[in-house]
């Protein structure tokens, strides 16, 4: 995974690990049901496929805000609520803390 500064590691903010960090949640979150995010040209946006629905093509954009939070935006019209509850996540684990 390659983020916004081109490393392949995520900057480290004060007193938040990775292990922490929201990105890192939803991404391990990911991970078993197959949907592993790839990342987009630009470095700061992922795609994946939505889990909340049987999606056969990535239609899940995953992005972090200015403010360190994980934004979802499933273009096939999924809410976000059900798309963090199909990973076993809450709302708050999209924000930091």
């Amino acid at each position: 995974m390659k983020y916004a500064s081109g490393s392949k590691t995520r900057p480290k903010r004060r007193g938040v690990t990775d292990e922490e960090h929201p990105l890192e949640k939803v991404f391990d979150a990911f991970r078993p049901y197959g949907c592993n995010p790839k990342p987009q040209q630009n470095g700061r946006r992922w795609t994946a496929r939505c889990p909340a629905h049987n999606d056969q093509h990535p239609s899940l954009s995953i992005a972090e805000g200015e403010d360190g939070r994980v934004l979802l935006k499933c273009f096939a019209g999924c809410e976000t609520e059900d798309v963090v509850a199909a990973i076993g996540l809450a709302m708050r684990d999209l924000m930091p803390d």
